[in-house]
């Protein structure tokens, strides 16, 4: 018996679509497929129908440090110099953060220093806080002057729309413990500005900062 073997026509999409490492498929209609070539480092597949095949190449959505050149406070003061486009709002941690008096943490915003700062909340207890018209923003109720668990101030700092021009809204949560006298604070507030962030200053109420870390993030 003899056999006899004819060639039979294949359709499907060939491995000569893809020209670098990364490359990937997709579709730009029905049963029609095209190379979406590989992004660029530290970016991430995003849905996006403008594009001929509804995804694009962006950067992440995470936290970027912006004071990644310096985090320390020292000194009566220390300003953070920092560049906002692209973020929707800014995370701020102050960590360890000790002085030689114990008083208050303000902070203020490009270095404003009109009555342009208002916030109400709690602090070590009392059911309301309020304060409008400040030249600054409180922070912290106040701050250990050593290096101890029970003393070090911390706070969680957010401020949304960094970019504004007219008004952002500012929160947060705080807690300090000087001479063992634990103090928690939390607040929302406003800061009314006339541009978009460039800096942030902290600022101690009567003494000097011995140590501590602020820590300032981008997130989109």
């Amino acid at each position: 018996m003899s056999v006899s073997i004819y060639p039979v026509s294949l359709s499907g999409i060939q491995e000569t679509i893809f020209d670098s490492k990364g490359d990937i498929i997709a579709a730009t209609a029905a049963d029609t497929v095209s190379r979406l070539a590989v992004g660029a480092n530290n970016t991430v597949l995003m849905a996006d129908s403008s594009q001929a095949t509804g995804l694009k190449w962006a950067a992440s959505g995470g936290m970027t440090l912006l004071n990644s050149g310096s985090t320390a406070l020292s000194s009566t003061s220390t300003t953070f110099n920092i560049t906002v486009t692209g973020y929707t709002y800014l995370q701020i941690f102050m960590n360890n953060v000790y002085a030689t008096t114990d008083n208050v943490i303000n902070m203020r915003i490009n270095g404003d220093t009109g009555s342009n700062y208002a916030l109400c909340g709690i602090t070590s207890g009392v059911s309301d806080n309020k304060l409008t018209s400040q030249t600054s923003y409180r922070i912290t109720a106040g701050t250990g002057t050593s290096n101890q668990v029970t003393n070090n101030a911390n706070a969680s700092i957010q401020i949304f729309d960094p970019n504004s021009t007219s008004q952002m809204a500012i929160s947060h949560q705080a807690m300090c413990g000087p001479s063992g006298d634990m103090r928690f604070n939390a607040a929302n507030g406003n800061y009314d500005c006339s541009a978009a962030v460039t800096s942030i200053l902290f600022l101690h109420g009567s003494g000097s900062f011995s140590s501590g870390d602020v820590y300032i993030y981008g997130v989109k």
